[in-house]
Order: C-alpha cells, then structure tokens, then sequence
C-alpha cells in the first residue's frame, strides 16, 4: 500500500481558508460538516446585507490564514516546524485491527510541503519575501 500526496497541498490550503474563514463567523466547525460555504456565505448576506460568495469566504479565510502565518513567523516559527515527528517517516502504523498504515516518504513529503509553500507564495523556507506583506492584504 502506497501513500499518495498528490493534490495534499491544494487540498490543505483550501481546508486552512475554508476553516479560518469559517473561524471568523464565530461558528462551530463541527456545523460546517452539514453545512458549505455557499450556505455559510448566503447566511451572512442576509444578516449583513452586504453581498458574501463562496469565494470571496475563500479569500478572506486565505488573508486571516496568511496573516496568522506572518505573525508566528516573525515570532520565530520555520520550516522545521512544518515537520511531522521523525516516526510518522520511520514506523509503519496501525488505523485498525488488521489495517496497516506504512511510514511516509519523507521525500514525497518534503516535495509536497515545497508546493504547498509555492500555493501560499512563501519562500522555499516557509516564510515571507517581503517584510511588508501584510501592507499589500486587501
């Protein structure tokens, strides 16, 4: 049985938007399993009058997400942190009775993390270019 990254990345950050943006409204995340953005941003049109779409969520969930991000950065946070603990690449696993999960490839994971950070338009170290990112956030 073999691990696939294919599409983490894109998946990941999309998740990361959707939940911050969903963070913001103050809502349970346990509610946004039954319920989706488009209902999310429909509720909140009607509340505030001012017209919300899926994607515009979307972008305010990626500027709360990115902003997050620069902060814990400028505190100190890198790349290794973005790391899972050195079993998860050298232990098989377990989900079950009789459910074997094998280790990661921690190539496939580092190329994954590198194109993740591409996604996010973070150095290859997982950081911001440019100290004045959050000056140019809409």
């Amino acid at each position: 049985m073999s691990q696939s990254f294919d599409g983490k990345a894109r998946i990941i950050s999309i998740a990361e938007d959707s939940n911050a943006a969903i963070d913001s409204l103050v809502a349970c995340k346990f509610s946004f399993f039954g319920a989706s953005l488009e209902e999310y941003s429909e509720l909140l049109t009607a509340a505030t009058g001012v017209e919300y779409t899926p994607q515009r969520l979307r972008e305010i969930g990626r500027n709360i997400y990115l902003t997050e991000r620069f902060y814990i950065c400028a505190n100190g946070f890198t790349a290794a942190d973005d790391t899972l603990p050195e079993r998860f690449f050298n232990e098989d696993g377990s989900s079950g009775e009789g459910v074997n999960v094998p280790h990661l490839d921690r190539q496939r994971f580092t190329e994954e993390l590198q194109k993740y950070y591409r996604i996010r338009g973070l150095t290859p170290a997982g950081t911001f270019a440019a100290a004045d990112f959050l000056s140019r956030l809409p």
